[in-house]
């Protein structure tokens, strides 16, 4: 922690630690990375999403990098977060992403393996709306598995009975398609046309 180290580099440094300690240190990163650069390496998404928030409010710039190990391959790097880690925006783009797939598939030969991925396409966008009342609605006011309340970020929160009758329809339609239906009603899968006005209409909510 000498002046004249010009950077840090931590590996999982809040492992074991209660969230009380964990944001102390999260806040404790944000503040040295203003004058060096500092280096995490972590696998605990909460304290991630800890450093961006801090981050910025404190105006440092937060870069993330992914490391995974997809299939047998370890050490695949990508510039965007996992999954579960991305906000509304990332995943927007990975939906928009997966449409061209979903095209070849429901053109294919296989209907079994369009309506899987359909599924689990129909899935990932029921989780977009989830975490936009968490990020648009509630302006990330209130954040699952977060230690504080941002009362500052309450003054820009945007809830009105109409925007939660969007939400309520967005999860609705996709809801019909994630869980398992009854074998006599045997509906048909939605083409992904259908997919793409789904994904439409939860973008033009996120615009608001």
């Amino acid at each position: 922690m000498g002046t004249k180290n010009k950077g840090i580099i931590f590996d999982d440094p809040v492992n074991s630690l209660d969230h009380v300690r964990r944001q102390t240190i999260a806040e404790r990163l944000v503040v040295e990375s203003k004058t060096r650069q500092v280096i995490v390496f972590t696998h605990d998404i909460t304290f991630l999403l800890a450093l961006q928030t801090l981050s910025e409010e404190k105006v440092v710039d937060c870069v993330v990098t992914t490391i995974r190990k997809i299939g047998n391959v370890p050490g695949v790097i990508n510039n965007s977060l996992p999954w579960i880690a991305s906000n509304v925006k990332e995943r927007v783009k990975k939906l928009n992403e997966a449409i061209p797939v979903l095209k070849t598939l429901e053109a294919g030969t296989d209907p079994d393996s369009y309506s899987g991925e359909a599924k689990k396409w129909c899935g990932l966008l029921r989780e977009t709306w989830e975490r936009s009342i968490e990020e648009l609605l509630f302006n990330e006011a209130i954040q699952r598995f977060s230690p504080s309340i941002q009362t500052k970020r309450i003054g820009k929160m945007k809830y009105t009975p109409e925007l939660y009758k969007e939400i309520e329809k967005g999860m609705t339609d996709c809801s019909n398609w994630v869980h398992d239906q009854a074998r006599a009603i045997n509906t048909p899968t939605p083409k992904v046309n259908k997919l793409e006005t789904y994904l439409s209409e939860f973008t033009e909510f996120a615009g608001n």
